[in-house]
């Protein structure tokens, strides 16, 4: 194994930290954003940073594997064809399920931060995992110079899609219960506003 460079989320923490902290003073500031809308922002911020540290994390670049030796391409790691593979095991098994489960929280969160509908959720969520994947596909690229590093394949945007969804469908779910649950123009005050106003579809906006 040749020398090379690891990045993980423990070496970026100072540029997160100071990511995190603009953002948040530019919300503050700038739009006039209340605390309500800062403490989601926060939580998908971090579940955003979760996401990433599964995905993309560790980052190892210029590397090199006897695995090369061996004939192993990363283009072997590529699937651009729908449903290719897409088996019942497959589904089954931890990357299956996974890719569904980890973009739940994309769907059912994104609607406490910008104004969605149906359409737009879809949308947002495709663009969120085709990044993942192109950010993979780069890092395929580099890592290693030619070795796998992580599998590039369209199966899992669809699964990401599906994961979108059915978080959408919760979040959907939860507003229509918790109309049921309140007094006709019942207010509220402090942090709760804004998770109020977003459930009774009031005024969930876009950053």
């Amino acid at each position: 194994m040749g020398l090379g460079i690891m990045i993980d989320i423990k070496t970026i923490i100072p540029v997160i930290v100071l990511m995190y902290g603009w953002l948040i003073f530019y919300m503050w500031r700038k739009r006039q954003r209340s605390i309500g809308y800062i403490l989601c922002f926060s939580l998908f911020f971090i579940y955003l940073l979760s996401v990433a540290h599964y995905t993309l994390f560790p980052i190892r670049l210029f590397q090199h594997n006897d695995l090369i030796k061996d004939g192993v391409d990363w283009k072997n790691g590529l699937n651009f064809i729908p449903f290719r593979e897409l088996t019942y095991s497959y589904l089954n098994s931890v990357q299956g399920w996974g890719n569904v489960i980890i973009t739940i929280p994309f769907g059912f969160g994104l609607p406490f931060i910008s104004n969605v509908d149906l359409k737009s959720i879809i949308w947002k969520g495709l663009l969120f995992s085709i990044s993942i994947e192109l950010l993979q596909f780069l890092e395929n690229i580099f890592y290693l110079s030619g070795y796998v590093a992580r599998r590039v394949d369209i199966n899992d945007v669809i699964l990401n899609a599906l994961g979108v969804l059915l978080g959408f469908c919760l979040f959907c779910i939860l507003s229509w219960l918790y109309i049921k649950s309140i007094l006709p123009n019942e207010k509220v005050k402090g942090v709760w506003d804004h998770i109020h106003k977003v459930l009774i579809r009031e005024n969930s906006r876009s950053i």
